[in-house]
């Protein structure tokens, strides 16, 4: 069965915004799928900032790679982010929670083979 274990770390002020909260997510297990389940996008001028994009799709867990290359998108297993209040990163974590929650229905209907109960040959003198 699939699944996976995240790891959160709450704190109060960041070295530029004292006044801010963070909150850290981690993968820090996963059954049958891969750990690197965040996209990041590598911005700014000099390509030295890593942020949060989206939760992965599966698409994106097989194309995008764990470091960037030819696209500044990537994937990771630990994501930070900051907000406002406690508040705002309780909405961002529930949110986050409900597209991995998303993201592993979407794999798991991927590779749910369903056996056939009828197998059909069609021809031109019809169907049998």
């Amino acid at each position: 069965m699939r699944r996976i274990t995240l790891t959160r770390v709450d704190a109060k002020g960041t070295p530029n915004k004292p006044t801010a909260y963070s909150m850290e997510l981690t993968v820090s297990a996963a059954n049958d799928m891969p750990n690197e389940v965040f996209v990041k996008q590598r911005i700014g001028e000099d390509a030295s900032t890593d942020a949060f994009a989206a939760v992965a799709s599966p698409e994106q867990l097989e194309s995008l790679l764990l470091e960037p290359a030819a696209t500044s998108y990537f994937r990771s297993a630990k994501i930070k982010l900051v907000a406002a209040n406690q508040a705002a990163l309780d909405e961002m974590f529930d949110q986050i929670a409900a597209e991995l929650q998303l993201l592993i229905l979407n794999l798991t209907a991927l590779t749910t083979v369903i056996a056939p109960s009828r197998v059909y040959t069609v021809t031109a003198n019809g169907t049998s």
